[in-house]
């Protein structure tokens, strides 16, 4: 299994296909922006958004078409509908014929997290997505996204041997039930590491992305 990128399609659903290219395409833009800053910085150690603009040039860049943060008609938890632009969708992206309505969540996941807590985590990351997702109104294919986030203290075993620390790390995420998982972890990225509020380093060398499709998915 490669570990600087890689993506596995579950879904029994065909129209997740069409994504390929935009998640190869995103990869290379995450590598494109790690070498500009020679490992020192990288685009997923950000927020939310952040991730969502390099999923958008990708799409472009795979020849859909995408658009962020767009106002939309949604359902409310009551069932009512509010008005057109009253609420907002994080991604579209159009592709092979298919709309895509993209909701998404990001979530730090510290590698040493036990099994049983870290599929928890996982679990409560899709349920929020999936259900932000399920209240969008334009289209039959709505997705619950994550940028799930791994480190790893500086003080841990990582060091010794990143590639085998990441691989076991994206095998722990492959084995939780998505539709898709795609990951990014750049060789100028393996040791990038940041200092926290508390004090300790951290270090953040790459990025797995979940999604799932919403219970009334259509594509």
């Amino acid at each position: 299994m490669r570990t600087n990128f890689g993506i596995v399609i579950n879904s029994k659903q065909s129209a997740f296909g069409n994504l390929e290219s935009v998640f190869s395409h995103w990869s290379r833009a995450i590598n494109t922006y790690c070498k500009a800053y020679k490992g020192s910085d990288a685009p997923y150690y950000y927020n939310e958004r952040a991730n969502l603009s390099f999923l958008t040039i990708a799409s472009w860049c795979a020849g859909a078409i995408a658009l962020e943060e767009y106002g939309t008609k949604k359902h409310t938890a009551s069932g009512g509908t509010l008005k057109r632009g009253s609420s907002r969708c994080d991604l579209f992206i159009s592709t092979g014929g298919v709309n895509f309505q993209i909701e998404a969540k990001q979530y730090w996941m510290p590698s040493h997290r036990r099994e049983k807590r870290h599929k928890a985590s996982i679990a409560h990351a899709f349920h929020k997505a999936c259900d932000a997702a399920m209240a969008n109104t334009e289209s039959a294919a709505r997705v619950g996204c994550v940028f799930f986030v791994p480190w790893w203290k500086t003080s841990s075993e990582y060091k010794s041997d990143p590639e085998f620390h990441i691989r076991t790390e994206i095998q722990r995420y492959l084995s939780e039930c998505a539709d898709v998982w795609a990951w990014c972890f750049p060789k100028q990225a393996r040791k990038l590491k940041h200092r926290q509020s508390r004090g300790d380093n951290r270090i953040y060398p790459g990025i797995i992305i979940g999604m799932k499709a919403g219970k009334y998915f259509r594509a």
